[in-house]
């Protein structure tokens, strides 16, 4: 017996709250990132709402995650700060 698991779709306002971002700023986003998921349009109108997969949004969260450690595992240590010590200045008052 095969049985299909339906396609959870996310619609803009949920994208937008799962990735923490304004509607502008996912709009940003998709113009910005190529490899961000394009949504689906949910008709032939110009105003027609779109949706996105939520498993292709997963798996570019995954992809950033993974490029994220490449990228800190490929930088060498920095070297670590000596403390500068401070010196305290005591002003004094003159007398009068």
């Amino acid at each position: 017996m095969h049985t299909d698991t339906p396609i959870q779709m996310l619609s803009l306002a949920e994208t937008c709250k799962l990735l923490c971002k304004s509607r502008s700023g996912l709009y940003k986003l998709m113009a910005s990132d190529t490899s961000f998921p394009r949504p689906i349009k949910d008709g032939s109108a110009r105003q027609a709402r779109v949706v996105f997969v939520s498993s292709e949004l997963a798996l570019w969260q995954k992809s950033k995650l993974a490029a994220r450690i490449v990228v800190a595992s490929s930088k060498p240590e920095a070297p670590l700060q000596s403390e500068v010590g401070t010196e305290l200045v005591i002003l004094s008052v003159g007398e009068r």
